[in-house]
């Protein structure tokens, strides 16, 4: 995943903290597996996308999205290398999750409502 992507979001994140500590845990979550850190001035300076927000992206994004001719060939299918590579990253952010023991006791694989 790209950290730009990633920054924003945390960006995201800390700006609607406001619904408490299990946004602050994604946070610290996402933070540890991407090694970033919102109060890093070198990092705000090369990943941020001030002053648009992560709405106002995802908005030009979809709009770029559909612009585009419905007659369009359909995207490629993702690299084998791609795939390699979001392997890697979910399975770093699943590990700082399990370090975080928020899901301490719970059985893996099992879901309960």
């Amino acid at each position: 995943m790209d950290q730009k992507l990633v920054y924003s979001i945390l960006e995201f994140l800390e700006n609607g903290a406001k619904s408490g500590e299990n946004i602050e845990v994604a946070s610290q979550c996402l933070a540890d597996a991407y090694q970033l850190d919102l109060k890093n001035a070198e990092q705000r300076a090369q990943l941020s996308v001030q002053p648009h927000s992560l709405q106002e992206v995802f908005e030009a994004g979809l709009a770029s999205l559909t612009a585009g001719s419905k007659a369009e060939q359909p995207a490629a299918p993702k690299s084998s290398s791609t795939n390699e590579a979001y392997d890697a990253a979910f399975s770093k952010f699943l590990s700082s999750l399990k370090k975080t023991k928020f899901f301490d006791g719970v059985v893996e694989g099992k879901y309960i409502c």
